[in-house]
């Protein structure tokens, strides 16, 4: 996985805005829907083989 990659999967899981979070996640290759809400989660090494759909909602404590 590449260096930068993890470095935004990294801020991604302190950023205290959802919709920051999923303006991170997206440049790192997650492909997230319209109108999701995600908090704190962990996410993969490969985080382009993630897909949400739209509307949904990641609680805590959750691992891709």
């Amino acid at each position: 996985m590449k260096f930068y990659i993890k470095i935004i999967l990294r801020i991604a899981r302190f950023v205290p805005f959802s919709k920051m979070r999923v303006k991170f996640l997206r440049h790192a290759g997650v492909t997230i829907g319209k109108d999701c809400r995600l908090f704190s989660a962990d996410w993969s090494s490969e985080p382009y083989l993630i897909r949400l759909g739209d509307h949904v909602v990641v609680s805590n404590n959750v691992r891709f």
